[in-house]
């Protein structure tokens, strides 16, 4: 049904895809569906969340502390001296993480608010200490000079069509049809070779810790003005387009029926942005989705929406009962939004739209990399689409990891490569889990029967070869420290790469084993609390 038109009439409409839809479930979708107000600015609930900090502070929890100062700041109301309280105590917080620029930012930022003069004393004692810190050292890495900066660029030239990717990679069509990446040269382990930015980011939950529009943390976020649920890194960030019409929107009291609903309304505006009118946008989606073999490029943002509708889709997802259930949902959810609905005005175009939102529900289900609030949590904290994701294929036995923080995903290898080599990743971090767990976790979630190296035929190290591995005076302190690293973990984070790097270089001939698993796991996650740090 998708993208199918009524007839073969050059002016003929897309069929309406709600039209056989069961009353009940239009009316179960109304039910469910109906629009809700975010909480309204409370100098109370302000108090609540700073209370709620300062207990978490006297805890030594520097990072939850500071995130419900970041939701103190998003209820208080605009000139109440909530502002400056929340801004002041989040200093403190930025002090004991050794973020000291951030910490006299905030103090500046708590003296503009307002700042109760009979408590200011307090205030210029934090500044005070934080400038006897900050002595002789601009930032903490100038104070750390041995603390080397992470993976900030590519290791080799940009490509000229995908400046995201390095130069030494291609990316071709096997003969499945499917992209590929494949190696021009041969690749050390630890090299980055792909630094790309996700086209979408959505934040489902939490709403105090990153920015509503890129997804950056730990930093001096800035309140949304108007709602309560929006912070921003920067001006930039503050001004986008897309809050403009996002602001105050909430759909459905379940955050995570709620954030589905509105991470495809951002999706929509990213498209309708992109273009000077919708019938412009019509016209580009309705070549993109009937051309096979689209440019491998990401220069623009138009090259970017293009290979986001061409990513793979899941046909089992589409032939579920609630399918149209929830595109019905996302359409009306659309429809709300006076910028959607004031350029979708026609039978025509609001019947494309049913299709375009069908596509791009699709997609988003299939590639969307969903990040829960914290371990065991079923609720999705944010979610992201890297364009990039599409170029890797799954292996269980991966020689490449993708890492992401900040809206941005961070391809490092992990393993020699040699020129003609195919680069793989593992879609899911299940390297130590046996066959059968991996192989149904991927047919469940992907639907794909793995056909690795690891999954179709048994490894060949010998007993002698494995022992060799595990007497290594490397295996042992790697799998240790690894199990141990937090983001702030700064000389062991590095000690632990150094150490995985020379290990999978030395070894870098043998067939995957469980001992090979254990080490490219361990580098696996050393490299996302690498990546999770502080950017200083």
């Amino acid at each position: 049904m998708l993208w199918k038109k009524e007839s073969n009439q050059p002016t003929a409409l897309y069929v309406d895809l709600f039209a056989k839809t069961p009353v009940s479930m239009i009316d179960r979708a109304l039910q469910a569906f109906s629009q809700y107000s975010n909480p309204a600015k409370s100098n109370q609930t302000a108090l609540q969340k700073r209370m709620q900090g300062n207990a978490l502070f006297d805890k030594r929890k520097w990072a939850e502390a500071m995130e419900k100062y970041n939701e103190s700041l998003c209820f208080a109301i605009v000139g109440s001296k909530h502002i400056s309280l929340a801004y002041a105590n989040r200093a403190s917080c930025f002090l004991k993480l050794k973020l000291y620029n951030e910490c006299l930012i905030d103090i500046e930022l708590a003296k503009k608010s307002g700042y109760p003069r009979e408590l200011m004393s307090k205030l210029n004692k934090r500044e005070s200490d934080c400038l006897k810190c900050l002595a002789g050292c601009l930032t903490f890495r100038d104070a750390n000079p041995e603390l080397p900066a992470f993976n900030q660029k590519l290791s080799f030239d940009a490509d000229e069509n995908v400046p995201c990717m390095a130069n030494v990679l291609s990316v071709n069509r096997n003969e499945m049809g499917k992209l590929s990446t494949i190696a021009q040269q041969d690749i050390d382990v630890g090299q980055t070779i792909v630094m790309g930015k996700a086209f979408l980011v959505y934040l489902y939950s939490r709403f105090g810790w990153k920015c509503n529009s890129c997804l950056k943390d730990n930093t001096n976020l800035m309140p949304c003005s108007k709602c309560t649920v929006a912070m921003f890194c920067s001006d930039e960030c503050q001004n986008n387009v897309l809050h403009k019409d996002e602001c105050g929107l909430k759909f459905h009291t379940d955050k995570q029926q709620n954030g589905l609903l509105l991470n495809e309304i951002r999706l929509l505006l990213i498209a309708m942005n992109i273009f000077d009118t919708v019938d412009e946008l019509m016209n580009f989606v309705e070549d993109a989705v009937k051309c096979d073999n689209i440019p491998i490029s990401l220069v623009d943002d138009r090259s970017k929406y293009r290979m986001f509708l061409k990513m793979p889709i899941s046909i089992k997802f589409a032939q579920k009962p609630d399918f149209l259930f929830i595109v019905y949902s996302i359409y009306k959810a659309c429809l709300n939004v006076k910028k959607i609905s004031k350029q979708f005005d026609t039978v025509h175009r609001r019947r494309f739209l049913m299709h375009l939102i069908s596509q791009h529900t699709q997609i988003t289900n299939f590639n969307s990399n969903h990040v829960s609030s914290r371990p065991k949590d079923e609720v999705d904290f944010y979610q992201q689409i890297g364009l990039t994701l599409n170029f890797f294929n799954h292996s269980c036995a991966p020689n490449v990891s993708m890492n992401e923080r900040n809206g941005n995903s961070v391809y490092v290898t992990i393993r020699p490569i040699k020129k003609g080599d195919e680069l793989f990743i593992s879609y899911f971090k299940f390297l130590l889990q046996p066959k059968h767990v991996r192989q149904q976790c991927l047919w469940n979630e992907k639907h794909i029967k793995c056909n690795c190296i690891r999954c179709s035929t048994v490894s060949t190290s010998s007993a002698v070869q494995r022992q060799l591995l595990t007497l290594d005076p490397s295996f042992r302190l790697i799998l240790s420290n690894a199990s141990k690293l937090t983001p702030y973990d700064y000389s062991k984070i590095e000690e632990t790469i150094d150490k995985c790097i020379t290990f999978l270089r030395k070894y870098g001939d043998e067939d995957w084993c469980d001992e090979i698993a254990k080490i490219v796991d361990a580098y696996i996650n050393t490299l996302q609390c690498q990546i999770s740090r502080p950017v200083y």
